[in-house]
Order: C-alpha cells, then structure tokens, then sequence
C-alpha cells in the first residue's frame, strides 16, 4: 500500500495526532528542467501526452543504440542485456516483480550470494521496518 496509508501514517498525521499534514507543492531537483518536470507529473497522474511520449520514445531510441554500440566492444553474453529501471507504485507490485525476477534465476549453491541489510533510521520505527509491519 501507500505510505499514507499505514497505521503509522494514520498515528503521526491522524485526525488528533496535533501534526499537520504537509502537501508538497515546491519541486526543487527538476526546477531547471521544465519539460522533465511535465513528463514526471504526468507519468504521476497517469495522463500522458502525445509529446511526452514522443520524447519518452526518443530517448528510449538513443539509449538502444547507444547500448547495442557500447555493447560491441564490451564481453557481453547474446543473452545479456541491460534492464531498464522500474518504478511501481506501490510495495505489493514492487515485491511481485522482485518474486517473479527471482524464480527466473538458475543458482546452484556456489552461485547463490547473501546481502545484509544495515537499517538506519529512527529507532521508533526500525522495529516496524525490520519486521515489515504496518
């Protein structure tokens, strides 16, 4: 779910909680991009325009070719490519497709890799975090 849907969202910002709720409304990392800023705010409200995807598709183009040029001159496998990023929005989609990518891989025990993860955050709610509750 989203964020402002949590029980914690609901406790810090809730009807009684004495905080306010704050709408963002000042765009600070893309202020000098304006044509960036319209193709995020309408990827955002999920309209998007014939430019938009004009663009999207330009780009998309470049970054093809460029790959398969760099590509020539690097050791890259016929079945390596390079992904793309993929933002969902939100966790319930993001760990279907994490799932979905991992049953895909082929690992023997030599192959498998473990990570530890380091959460940093305020100890009030690393609890929450680490255990994946609301």
């Amino acid at each position: 779910g989203y964020c402002f849907e949590s029980k914690t969202w609901a406790k810090m910002f809730g009807p009684g909680s004495g905080n306010e709720k704050f709408v963002l409304e000042k765009v600070f990392r893309q202020k000098d991009d304006q044509t960036f800023l319209n193709i995020l705010n309408e990827l955002r409200e999920g309209v998007v325009s014939n430019r938009t995807v004009q663009i999207m598709t330009a780009k998309m183009m470049a970054t093809n070719r460029q790959n398969n040029s760099s590509n020539n001159n690097q050791d890259l496998s016929n079945d390596e490519e390079i992904q793309a990023t993929k933002l969902f929005s939100t966790n319930a989609e993001v760990d279907t497709f994490n799932a979905t990518e991992l049953n895909k891989l082929q690992h023997t025990e030599r192959q498998r890799a473990v990570f530890d993860a380091i959460d940093k955050g305020s100890e009030k709610y690393l609890p929450q975090l680490r255990n994946g509750t609301k």
